[in-house]
């Protein structure tokens, strides 16, 4: 009988070893050839020279280079869903620069350029004009800012005021604006657009009388142009701009200088007057083409 048993239990053995090896054997293979493999070589941008990465940094940074700040009403509502409760991953301010992501070193590098060539865009409304900190950017960004402009979605509820004839000269949201931008001391260009929301007690032009006059005068920031906005077609209102000596012209769409601007605080009338005066220039040229004509 046991030499019977014998094969049998050789057979068993012999297909449990070959069935073990053939297990065995792919993943041996597979470890072994990691082990083998080398490293993929990559490129230390870091251990370049701070010349050259500057560089590169400058070739990344568009001509029309506009990073913006937009506020929470500006964003588009998340639709309704069981994920809603979760955390909403905020993107970059600046999509197209994935390297701000890659390492601290890189993003304080690039925004060294950047600050320095690009034109920020910073919103004031209504869900961030009580806020301390109006705009996520770090103060050390701040510093080095060289060319910024102001958008203030204005609204009767943010000047604080039903009647726009009592209106005070004290206004809150113009301190806090101050405040954050106190650092901005090697700024070259800081623009301020007013886009005014008007109601049935506020029309577009006390709109943008009252917040004009409240930031012209401002000694930190010193603003360099005031403009004026409205979603509807407008009929192509004039601007104050500071002249070389830093003082206040109203200037027309073509860059022409209309009339002086008073010191201190204008009147409505006399505010209106200057936004809409005909441009004696422009029409000098107007004649003189249909007479060509």
């Amino acid at each position: 009988m046991a030499t019977t048993l014998l094969p049998a239990n050789w057979t068993l053995s012999a297909w449990t070893l070959a069935l073990a090896v053939a297990i065995s054997l792919p993943l041996l293979l597979y470890f072994q050839k990691r082990r083998a493999a080398k490293p993929e070589p990559f490129f230390n941008f870091t251990g370049l020279p701070a010349e050259i990465r500057n560089m590169v940094y400058e070739e990344m940074v568009d001509p029309d280079c506009n990073p913006s700040f937009p506020t929470e009403a500006m964003r588009a509502p998340r639709p309704l869903s069981m994920a809603s409760w979760i955390p909403h991953r905020k993107k970059p301010n600046y999509p197209k620069y994935g390297i701000l992501l890659a390492s601290r070193q890189l993003h304080q590098e690039f925004m060294d350029v950047l600050c320095k060539s690009a034109t920020f865009t910073l919103n004031v409304d209504r869900s961030n004009e009580q806020s301390a900190n109006l705009w996520p950017l770090s103060r050390d960004s701040v510093t080095k800012v060289r060319s910024c402009e102001i958008r203030i979605i204005a609204t009767s509820n943010m000047l604080g005021s039903r009647d726009p004839r009592s209106m005070p000269r004290d206004w809150g949201l113009r301190d806090r604006v101050s405040r954050s931008l106190s650092a901005m001391k090697r700024v070259e260009k800081l623009r301020l657009h007013v886009h005014a929301v008007p109601d049935r007690m506020w029309n577009p032009l006390w709109l943008w009388s009252q917040v004009s006059q409240q930031f012209k005068d401002l000694a930190e920031p010193r603003f360099t142009a005031i403009t004026f906005g409205l979603e509807s077609w407008t009929l192509g209102e004039n601007c104050l701009k500071r002249d070389a000596d830093g003082r206040w012209k109203w200037t027309c769409p073509a860059n022409h200088v209309v009339t002086d601007d008073p010191e201190g605080w204008q009147p409505i009338r006399e505010f209106c007057a200057a936004l809409y005066l005909e441009c004696r220039e422009c029409q000098q040229q107007r004649a003189e083409s249909a007479g060509t004509a």
